[in-house]
């Protein structure tokens, strides 16, 4: 099964937590509300966009294209997908665990936007990818040795 959707505007990463203490002096990890404002938005068209009868499979693949007006002085790949993985849980996964395939790719575009697309692996449809995959990094593990 597959569910894809797109989020319109600039791009945005994922950010450390910051730290704060609470009224008994005991340190707790805090999200500002921006971010928790857009992981809600992230999850409500995750909701949107899954098919009618998604299931909550044990694997996952995931696709973040991130479409910006320039390159330069943005953020890093991989917090692009840490942003979309942690918003989903709950929504398309029970953990972001579960995600054993992730890609993003960033491009220049007119348009700024976030494409969103999640592949559950129960199809094994990336099997035969898989595999290769797995030969390649046995190949370097091999090499490495």
């Amino acid at each position: 099964m597959i569910s894809s959707f797109s989020i319109p505007g600039r791009p945005h990463v994922w950010k450390r937590k910051a730290t704060a203490t609470d009224q008994f002096g005991k340190l707790i990890r805090v999200t500002s509300k921006p971010q928790r404002l857009l992981k809600r938005q992230i999850a409500m068209l995750g909701i949107a966009g899954r098919p009618r009868y998604w299931r909550k499979g044990k694997r996952y693949a995931l696709a973040v294209r991130v479409v910006l007006p320039h390159l330069g002085g943005e953020g890093d790949c991989d917090n692009y997908g840490k942003l979309i993985m942690d918003a989903l849980q709950q929504i398309l996964w029970d953990n972001d665990k579960q995600v054993s395939v992730l890609l993003v790719t960033k491009e220049v575009g007119d348009e700024p936007r976030t494409d969103v697309t999640t592949l559950a692996l129960d199809d094994n449809r990336l099997g035969p990818f898989l595999e290769r995959a797995r030969e390649f990094v046995n190949q370097w593990r091999r090499r490495d040795d």
